[in-house]
């Protein structure tokens, strides 16, 4: 996963496949992460302002989405989700 900025406080987290750790990462269209391709995983939504940091937690065949935010609706302050979308707020200032 990457995080990938457009511009402003608009960040999303990405997500491409690959058979190999080396690449190449592809979406599920085929289309190549060097080419603009790639899932978005989360993006800016629900007072969420610039998610990032991704990492995927395993338990057993349980996973979860970890990742931090600036909350909206909490003067900015920063936050952190995890959990299935959309996900549970677990920590913040």
């Amino acid at each position: 996963m990457t995080v990938v900025y457009s511009g402003g406080s608009s960040y999303t987290i990405i997500a491409g496949r690959s058979a190999s750790i080396t690449g190449p990462y592809v979406d599920p269209q085929g289309t190549g992460r060097m080419n603009a391709g790639g899932m978005e995983v989360q993006g800016a939504d629900q007072g969420m302002i610039g998610p990032g940091s991704a990492y995927v937690f395993q338990d057993g065949s349980h996973s979860d989405l970890v990742y931090h935010y600036d909350d909206a609706f909490d003067s900015g302050d920063a936050g952190c989700r995890c959990g299935r979308s959309p996900g549970r707020r677990t920590a913040g200032r």
